[in-house]
């Protein structure tokens, strides 16, 4: 997790030096398309859905005008089990609900199911561990 203060300044940093920070869904079109992006273009992702996103991240890319978007683990449960080694174990994580009730003012996209390892699963369960 990136504290609030240094994320806020790496937002103004981005500001400052006039990069475009462009949505994953105007990256992602204009590479279907066999467009290059905007000059100096970022994309703002922020990946396993963590709860803090809605005190830290939506306000700050808010201030800015930037769009971002989430990656959720979406059968996690309440809380990041997945990193038995880290300082994300047991954070709490985004609800459905709370998900929905910041839909468009961040954007959401799926993890995985249960954030197990991809390369170690069979293709039955790497089928329900994406498809879900």
């Amino acid at each position: 997790m990136l504290p609030k203060s240094p994320f806020e300044r790496q937002l103004v940093w981005l500001k400052r030096r006039r990069y475009n920070v462009i949505s994953l869904d105007e990256f992602v079109d204009a590479r279907i398309n066999h467009r290059l992006p905007p000059p100096k273009s970022v994309v703002l992702t922020f990946d396993d859905g963590y709860a803090d996103n809605l005190d830290v991240v939506l306000p700050a890319v808010e201030r800015h005008g930037f769009p971002a978007t989430v990656f959720l683990v979406s059968a996690a449960g309440g809380a990041a089990a997945w990193d038995r080694a880290s300082e994300a174990q047991g954070r709490a994580l985004l609800t459905l609900t709370n998900a929905g009730r910041v839909n468009g003012r961040l954007a959401f996209g799926g993890h995985s199911r249960t954030h197990r390892s991809l390369p170690s699963l069979d293709s039955p369960e790497l089928e329900r561990e994406i498809s879900g």
